[in-house]
């Protein structure tokens, strides 16, 4: 696979390949990085309320925990944290989704 960016990259390597190779397929795709990463984060978020509600519904005692270094920071509810986080989330992933939607036209 070869890894194209920019237009004028794009286009010496199409007449490179048209002189010298058949060309069976080409996929033009965007970058799409931070949306990547942006995706990855909301699932960890998933997990991590995933636990923190099967723990509420075992032991009966909202969990809690610490932001920061080391974990030396502010006491949240873990609930409540990772909700907040996850719809947070939710509404960059959709910015960067329309991002990239926009620079397709």
């Amino acid at each position: 696979m070869i890894n194209l960016k920019g237009h004028s990259i794009l286009m010496k390597s199409s007449a490179y390949c048209h002189t010298c190779h058949q060309v069976i397929s080409a996929h033009l795709v965007r970058d799409s990085e931070k949306l990547e990463k942006l995706i990855l984060e909301r699932e960890a978020v998933k997990y991590n309320l995933q636990v923190a509600q099967i723990e509420y519904d075992t032991v009966g005692v909202r969990p809690k925990h610490k932001s920061g270094y080391l974990r030396l920071g502010v006491e949240y509810d873990s609930i409540e944290y990772y909700t907040e986080r996850l719809n947070k989330l939710r509404a960059e992933i959709a910015e960067e989704q329309r991002r990239i939607r926009s620079e397709e036209g």
